[in-house]
This record gives structure tokens, sequence and C-alpha cells, in this order.
């Protein structure tokens, strides 16, 4: 009996120590599950703008070493439950792309982080009805036992918004000339942008005004003549734009020759039979810059006088007592404040 009573304390014993080497919530294997919750920008804002939805995303997990230890395929935005990869325990990058609309492992042979931050993808895939490009990233994670990790999701673009436009110039006489709506457009727009959002586009569309690109997600045409706009007239209906954020602080005007320079919300306009052009440049702080995950609102644009001719320069007015002033405010992607401008 006490033979029985020793070796039951030694089996005891054997086990505790096997459970004292497994971490808190592994398993045997030495191996550790990290599950994934996706939250997007929808969960925090009034939904219904068409551009909140995570139509499917992808997981990339890199360890210290900048390789890619694993990765999770496409995943349905609409799956319940916790997807979740297994991974040996340590450091880690996370990073997530949400409706890039294909395996990035399998498109470009991703294999370390450096390759992945290397991809980029543009803005003309955004018409394919996938829904905006998102983004997460949880850097410098130490996973040593199971673990559940929220992915943050960000819009990659930022959106510019338009809602009314409004003539009420101050000199009688020129209130009374023909004027018309073209077209409403973004000049200089970021075309491409890496899952980071960082550095200095390598592509853009319709430079210094010049349209190139003419998708609706930059660009509106009225049917011909335009809408015409009399002295106290409104136009009343919202127009939505995306460009990918950009760090370009310095600005160029015209010129002969492209440089990057600041993007532009253009309201093109025919006055007496001639273009005019309100080009308001976002953000007008010079010290700001075009942010991802961000919405520039127009709630009201009031036209005080006819606008310049170069639809690239804010400061080339077509008279020199023509000028106009306006404010800038800018707002994450949630619901929240609008502003007006005014041409005066």
């Amino acid at each position: 009996m006490k033979k029985i009573s020793m070796l039951l304390s030694l089996a005891l014993a054997i086990a505790a120590c096997s459970t004292d080497n497994t971490p808190d919530g592994g398993n045997d294997s030495g191996k550790v599950r990290l599950s994934f919750r996706a939250l997007t920008p929808g969960t925090k804002v009034v939904t219904g703008t068409g551009d909140m939805t995570l139509n499917h995303y992808q997981v990339f997990v890199f360890d210290a070493s900048g390789d890619l230890e694993a990765n999770s395929g496409l995943i349905d935005g609409t799956e319940q439950g916790l997807p979740s990869l297994e991974l040996s325990p340590g450091r880690k990058n996370i990073w997530a792309v949400g409706n890039a609309n294909r395996d990035l492992t399998t498109a470009y042979g991703v294999s370390t982080e450096e390759e992945f931050l290397g991809i980029r993808l543009y803005l003309e895939e955004q018409v394919n009805g996938q829904g905006l490009f998102y983004s997460a990233k949880i850097l410098n994670r130490v996973v040593n036992e199971d673990y559940t990790v929220d992915l943050e999701f960000d819009h990659m673009p930022c959106k510019v918004v338009i809602d009314k436009i409004e003539k009420n110039f101050s000199d009688p006489d020129l209130a009374q000339v023909p004027m018309y709506i073209k077209r409403i457009y973004l000049s200089n727009v970021a075309a491409d942008c890496n899952f980071d959002c960082s550095g200095t586009p390598e592509e853009w569309y319709n430079k210094k005004g010049i349209i190139d690109f003419e998708e609706d997600i930059v660009h509106y045409e009225f049917a011909s003549p335009g809408y015409g706009l009399a002295q106290g007239g409104q136009y009343n209906h919202s127009h939505v734009f995306y460009t990918f954020p950009h760090p370009v602080k310095s600005d160029t005007y015209g010129g002969n020759g492209w440089a990057p320079r600041r993007t532009r919300l253009v309201v093109e306009c025919s006055f007496n039979g001639e273009p005019c052009y309100y080009p308001i440049t976002l953000p007008n702080d010079p010290n700001a810059v075009l942010a991802r995950n961000t919405v520039y609102h127009i709630s009201k644009l009031v036209l005080k006088r006819p606008g310049s001719p170069d639809p690239d320069d804010p400061g080339n007015e077509i008279d020199p007592y023509m000028e106009y002033s306006f404010e800038v405010i800018v707002h994450d992607w949630i619901e929240g404040d609008s502003y007006s401008e005014t041409f005066e």
C-alpha cells in the first residue's frame, strides 16, 4: 500500500511539472493560437453611406525577423465567429487588408514584411464594386499564449463631399450674367498607396486640373449645357469623391511640367460662355496633409464672384477685383461637423 501511494505521488508530481511548462492557454505542440476580431469605422459611424462595407479581408503575421509566418487567405467580412491562425510564440507584426479583392499572397508571392509593404493598390481598383480599401496593423505584439486581437480597420482613402452650391454675386451687373455648372471633380489625385499609406504616390490623376480619369469616384459631369445657376439660386445635390492620402505640403500652380502638389476640389462653370473654375485646395492649412480615413465635407459653397481661368490656380483671378476666400475644416470618417466655403 505504501509503494502504491509513493507511485501515485510521483505521477502527480510529473503531471504538475508538465502543466507548469505549458504556456497559459497554450497547447502541447508548443504553438499558440491567435484569433482576431475585425472592427471597421462602420462600428462607430452612422451607416448607409455606401462606403462602410468590409466585404472580405486578409491577415498577415510576420515574425521578429520580418518573415511571413502565417496568412489567413481571404476571409468573408460577414463571417461569424473568430478566425484564427496557429503561430510559434514570440514577437509579431500583424497586418490586415480589407477589400483588396484577391489573395495577396498568391497575387504577389509575399514572403517578407518588406515585400508586403512594397505592394501598391490603385484608386482605379475602387470602381470594381468591391468596397473601399481598408487596412489595420498591430506592431511588436508579443504572443506567448492563445490570444484574441481587435483589428481596427481604417479606410485607406479619404473622402471629399460637397452638398450645395449657391450663386450670390456681390456685383449686381455680374449677377445677371448667365452661368452654368459644367463639372465637379478632384484634381491632383493621389492614385496609388501602400498598405501603411506612407510615402509620396507614384501615380496621379487629373494633374493640374486636366481630366484624364473620368470615373465617378473623382469626377461628375453635367448634361449639356450644364446646370443653370441664377442669382440667388442653389444646386442642392451631394457629390462624393475619393483620393488616397499623401504627404505633399508644398504647392505648385500651373507650369509646363509636373511636380506633386496639393489636391483640389474643382467646380467648373461656364460664365457668359467662357470657362471659369473654383478650385478648393485640400486641406488649406499649409502645415496639414491630406489624411486617410478623413472626410473633407463642404456643406455649402457660395459663389460671390466669377472664378479663376485656371483650374489649378486658386489665386489667378480673371479680374483684379474678383477674389475669394474659404476655410477648410476636416473631421474623421464619423458623423461630425461640416463647413461651408465662400468665394467672394
